[in-house]
């Protein structure tokens, strides 16, 4: 968004009765534009519930840092490092400092200060949920090698970065901005502003710090992860039409000029092992799908896939078909075929859920189309309940035959003997209570959904 379009996001209205979500914004620079941006993408995260951004000093993000630990009552903190933060002489305010001399020192400094500033989220981590953004910006013109070669001092220093990161990841501390998502969205050479840098402390141009707010806002307020995936066969899963070709003529390889087919099927597969439901629905005869799916070579293994919608009515009616047997919301479910018609349809018959569509003639397109999944189904962390969901859905079809087959539910829960455990943990780190909030069966009576 444009600076004019984020400030008149927060000048509207925000909802009265909502609780404000605080923010701590914790940079070395002068935050100006950046706090509207973040605040704005906030707002709109948050359906316009109000967005307390609370700044501190200028030139101290890890005095920053550790004050906010100590008397802030903000829910979430912002920390974002640029390379001026791990040692002024990075930057350009400072002079002296670039001589190839003291890069030994430079590196001792830069050391001290990312441990410092471990230590410091480590306390801050008590009692917020951290986002981390590491530096964005070019190098200042340090070294003697020409612009075209790697220097030792730069390689250092990524390695030193990536030690920090590495550190934050494995301790659980902090969700950290994707520097390849970050690089894909604002190119290198248009982010650093240095005549705003000399003249006030601010060092981005505007679209950079769109975009970074907008990653931001994204790991502070995250949309609530899609929960299934349904998708066609013919010509998506598969190159062919199972009904005309056959189900040997079937490709999905590099060989038969059809790759794009099975990096599709190998990235729901991983999804399937992230906890995510695939179903099938397909217009095709039941049998010759079950012939197909159990294709030896197939990248997406059978025992992935429940249920499968197959037969000769309208997709909508397998959508339904799909969503009653996993008992959760269209709007929490995607639906991928490559007939605009057919994703039409569905989109009549179910308005809230996401349908998109798969563009086997264009590779290019199905590589945007894995990273738009990717985006939906990401989530932070996996539990032991997504190893088990797949499972766990299969085995309560089987039980609800088994309840008809005794006639009476009170029958049935006697001869399953039953085992109820309460657990009164409090950790609020703990995703599987906000996951069991959020589902659309007996836990959610409303349908309102509720982000951390």
């Amino acid at each position: 968004m444009k600076l004019i379009e984020a400030l008149e996001i927060l000048r509207e209205p925000a909802d009265p009765g909502a609780e404000p979500f605080g923010v701590s914004l914790c940079t070395g620079f002068t935050p100006l534009h950046f706090a509207s941006f973040l605040a704005a993408h906030l707002r709109h995260a948050l359906h316009h519930r109000p967005v307390e951004i609370k700044t501190g000093l200028f030139g101290d993000l890890t005095g920053n840092i550790e004050r906010d630990a100590k008397v802030s009552t903000c829910s979430a903190l912002a920390a974002v490092v640029e390379w001026a933060d791990l040692d002024p002489r990075l930057g350009v305010r400072r002079l002296s400092g670039w001589s190839h001399h003291d890069f030994t020192e430079l590196l001792e400094s830069c050391r001290a200060t990312l441990s410092r500033l471990m230590n410091a989220l480590e306390h801050a981590k008590a009692s917020k949920l951290l986002a981390v953004s590491l530096p964005t910006l070019p190098l200042p013109m340090i070294g003697f090698t020409p612009g075209w070669e790697e220097d030792w001092i730069r390689l250092e220093l990524e390695v030193l970065l990536g030690e920090f990161a590495q550190q934050l990841n494995e301790k659980g501390l902090a969700r950290l901005v994707s520097r390849q998502e970050l690089n894909l969205l604002s190119p290198l050479d248009g982010r650093f502003d240095i005549q705003s840098e000399l003249n006030s402390g601010y060092p981005y141009r505007n679209l950079h710090a769109d975009v970074l707010a907008s990653l931001l806002s994204r790991l502070l307020a995250p949309p609530l992860p899609k929960k299934g995936l349904i998708s066609d066969l013919d010509n998506t899963m598969w190159a062919g039409v199972l009904g005309e070709d056959g189900i040997d003529s079937l490709a999905w390889t590099l060989d038969r000029h059809a790759q794009v087919h099975g990096l599709y099927q190998q990235f729901i597969g991983a999804l399937s092992e992230a906890g995510v439901l695939i179903g099938i629905a397909s217009k095709n005869d039941p049998s010759d799908v079950e012939s197909a799916l159990n294709r030896p070579d197939m990248v997406i293994k059978r025992d992935k896939i429940f249920p499968i919608a197959a037969g000769w009515g309208a997709k909508s009616e397998a959508v339904k078909e799909i969503l009653s047997a996993w008992r959760i919301g269209a709007d929490a479910v995607v639906f991928v075929d490559d007939s605009p018609l057919e994703l039409a349809e569905v989109k009549a018959a179910f308005p809230e859920m996401e349908c998109l569509r798969f563009e086997a003639e264009n590779p290019g397109a199905v590589w945007r189309l894995l990273g738009k999944l990717r985006d939906l189904f990401g989530k932070f962390r996996l539990s032991a309940d997504d190893a088990i969901r797949l499972h766990s859905l299969k085995r309560s079809a089987a039980l609800m035959v088994d309840q008809e087959s005794h006639g009476s539910p009170d029958r049935f829960l006697e001869s399953i003997q039953p085992v109820l455990e309460f657990s009164f943990d409090k950790d609020p780190p703990d995703a599987r209570a906000l996951e069991l909030l959020n589902k659309t069966n007996q836990f959610n009576l409303n349908g309102y959904r509720f982000t951390e």
